[in-house]
Formats: structure tokens, C-alpha cells, sequence
């Protein structure tokens, strides 16, 4: 029978319409053995206090009120204080499926594998849902890495459940306010023997809620975030095949920040000469890789022969 203590982070910011959805979907579940963490993050709406009243209800929840600082902060001081043999994080306008925790604990220990993921269901305001699944897998150590950076396992902190033994003392870096949720995978992926993908959806991730990254086409975090596909393309330079997966990452993660970028006057002068130079930089890189498709190489050797004729071009496009 298994019996570990399942740690559970919810940080909340302003969710109150979401709130009791999200955390009655987490005590509700098949799995009883739980640690369930709230962690206010200075909000200025009726979830504190929503907060304070589920932990009256279950021993199982503990709240902490703190300042805003961010969700990669408030995930962090509930990694410090956490006590479960595994961690999930859900986010507290998202809900998940009543054997969300059991299903990924039994795949995960009758593969012996340190992380288990499932599926999601991306719903959206109006009511509308979409399905991203993949078969069940496994990926072992030779190919975990290379498979995360391929995008054969999504880069979203949520909806895998993680051997708190595996994190140690790795935090989400709360000067990064997009892709955080891609580089602390990517560090724990470091650590990990073993993936299993349990093949079917469990988690449902609210779209558009108006505190999602979703919600703008482009913001001045999400611009920024080609540093940290930059950043994971350096650290992978000495490992080939792994430095080609990384390329790919880094190329089509910073092609679609450029695309988005462009669609706004203000953002492309302000950031299309930063992120076009970071492109032109690795363009031999990117010209040589395998991986990469035909349209995102003619747009580099575009790039590299003239920048403005690269915008003339994209918006007679889409114009």
C-alpha cells in the first residue's frame, strides 16, 4: 500500500472567483495523504480570507500570508517549509481530476521513475476545452534532457508530481517572470533517473482568467525571456546532441518571443534589435541543425541580409 506524504503548493494571487473550484479539487482527492501548502501572495481580493476558511475545514492545509513578491517567490518559501516524499504544484485558478495524485503516484512508483506527468485540459473562459495528451512513455536518463529541451515533455511546473529528494535545494528564480517554470524543470531534469508520462489528462489549466501570461501577446517578460533559451543553449554547448536539441528550443522559442514582439509597435522598437542580434549570433548553429525546419533557416539567412526587410516581409503577411 502506498502511504508517502504528497505535498501540494498552491499559490494564490487575487483568484477568488477560482479559488474554492481549485482547492476543493485538491482535498477531494482519492489520495488522502496530503500536505497542502496556500500561500497568499498579498492579495488584495476575498482569497485570504477563502484561504483562512478551507484551513479551518482540513488539518491537511496550512496558509501563509505574505507580501506580493510573485509566484516564483511564494513557490519557493512553500519549497522551503514542505514535508512530502513527492511535490505538485497547482495553480489557483486551475483545478485538477480527482485521481490526479494517485494516478501519477502509481505510475511513478511502479516505474521507479523521480517525476510522473500527465496531461492537461486547457479550458478556456468561455467555456470552451481543448485536450493536450501524449501516449504514455517512459523516458530514462540517456534521453530525459534531450526529450524535455525536443519538447516531448512540456516545460509547465504544473501537472507533474516530483521527488522532493530531486529538487533539493533548486528554487524557481524570481527574477525570471517568464520560461521560470521551463528553467526549474530543465534544473531538475539534472538530477532525475526517470520520467513517466502516464498518458492521459488530469490537470485543467484555466486560459485568459486576466492573471495569466496568456492574456497579452506580448509583454516585457515574456520579451525578455529569449535570455533564459540563451542561457540553456550556452550551458548545453559542450554536450552535441544535447547542444543541437538545445538549438532547436532556442531557435523556435525565440522566433515565436520575435513574432509576437513584432506585432506591436512599441515592443518591436524596443526589443526586435536585442532578440534579432541573439538569432544572428548563433546563425551557423542554427543553419547546420538537423532539427530545425526549412522556414526557420530561410529566416535567419533573411535576418542576416537585412533586418528591415525581415519586418517589410512579416508584416505583409500578416497584414
Amino acid at each position: 500500500m502506498i502511504n508517502e506524504l504528497i505535498s501540494v503548493i498552491i499559490p494564490v494571487y487575487n483568484n477568488e472567483n477560482y479559488l474554492d473550484k481549485c482547492i476543493e479539487s485538491v482535498v477531494n482527492q482519492t489520495y488522502k495523504n496530503l500536505e497542502i501548502i496556500l500561500v497568499d501572495d498579498g492579495s488584495t481580493d476575498n482569497s485570504p480570507k477563502l484561504c483562512d476558511e478551507w484551513a479551518k475545514n482540513d488539518s491537511r492545509i496550512k496558509v501563509i500570508h505574505k507580501d506580493n513578491t510573485g509566484v516564483s517567490d511564494s513557490r519557493n518559501i512553500a519549497l522551503d517549509i514542505v514535508k512530502g516524499d513527492y511535490i505538485t504544484f497547482v495553480d489557483s485558478d486551475d483545478y485538477v481530476d480527482n485521481d490526479y495524485i494517485e494516478s501519477m503516484l502509481k505510475a511513478a512508483e511502479e516505474t521507479e521513475s523521480d517525476i510522473a506527468v500527465s496531461g492537461f485540459y486547457f479550458d478556456f473562459t468561455d467555456g470552451t476545452s481543448e485536450e493536450l495528451n501524449s501516449d504514455y512513455c517512459i523516458f530514462n536518463k540517456n534521453d530525459l534532457l534531450k526529450s524535455y529541451l525536443m519538447d516531448l515533455i512540456r516545460p509547465e511546473a504544473c501537472a507533474k508530481l516530483i521527488k522532493r529528494s530531486i529538487i533539493a535545494d533548486i528554487r524557481f528564480e524570481i527574477n525570471v517572470h517568464y520560461a521560470e517554470d521551463f528553467l526549474f524543470n530543465y534544473n531538475i531534469l539534472k538530477n532525475a533517473s526517470r520520467l513517466v508520462n502516464i498518458g492521459e489528462p488530469k490537470y485543467h489549466y484555466l486560459q485568459e482568467s486576466g492573471n495569466s501570461s496568456t492574456t497579452a501577446l506580448i509583454t516585457s517578460n515574456r520579451a525578455e525571456s529569449y535570455k533564459v533559451f540563451e542561457r540553456v543553449l550556452k550551458e548545453c554547448s559542450e554536450f552535441n546532441e544535447l547542444y543541437s536539441a538545445s538549438v532547436w528550443r532556442f531557435t523556435v522559442a525565440v522566433f515565436a518571443i520575435l513574432t509576437r514582439v513584432m506585432q506591436d509597435e512599441e515592443f518591436l522598437n524596443e526589443y526586435f534589435d536585442d532578440i534579432s542580434n541573439c538569432i544572428i549570433k548563433y546563425r551557423k548553429d542554427i543553419l547546420i541543425n538537423k532539427y530545425i525546419r526549412k522556414k526557420h533557416k530561410l529566416a535567419v539567412l533573411l535576418l542576416c541580409f537585412s533586418k528591415s526587410l525581415y519586418i517589410k516581409v512579416f508584416k505583409r503577411m500578416i497584414g
